[in-house]
């Protein structure tokens, strides 16, 4: 999902390569998010892009009247939301490109919520939190302007 118009979401589908993807929805108002925020992800963030110019040029009201939703990971099995990650942009995450959970350890809690499921045992919906991240500064930094920080 994207707080692009549903026409920047489709030409991020095929620049981004996501070939095993049917869509990309545009949520251009922000409505769907809005919903999940409410309903299952209280800290889902929608960033104010009305004083963004100066860190991102393309995050701007104009490109984003509604504001621009951060990452966030919502995941069901069957009617039941099984992991929920929310991510809110600060300077210590590098306004949200740092932290996000691995995609394996992802798949490993759904897969944990699956069997739990047929067993006919409760499971609750993960936050995230404890997942192993996908990188760290020091990866960050190297691979963005190849200084070493650990």
């Amino acid at each position: 999902m994207s707080s692009e118009c549903q026409d920047a979401a489709n030409a991020a589908l095929q620049t981004w390569n996501l070939n095993n993807y049917t869509a990309v929805l545009g949520d251009h108002e922000n409505e769907l998010v809005r919903y999940i925020k409410d309903a299952y992800l209280p800290k889902l963030h929608i960033t104010d892009c009305s004083r963004m110019l100066e860190l991102d040029p393309e995050l701007t009201a104009k490109n984003y009247p509604h504001g621009a939703v951060q990452p966030g990971v919502l995941i069901f099995v069957g009617d039941r939301p099984a992991l929920g990650w929310t991510c809110v942009p600060t300077a210590a995450n590098l306004q949200g490109s740092l932290g996000r959970p691995d995609p394996d350890a992802c798949w490993n809690v759904v897969e944990q919520c699956v069997r739990m499921r047929r067993d006919g045992k409760p499971f609750g919906m993960d936050d995230g939190e404890g997942l192993p991240k996908t990188a760290t500064y020091g990866q960050a930094c190297r691979n963005c302007c190849h200084c070493i920080i650990m």
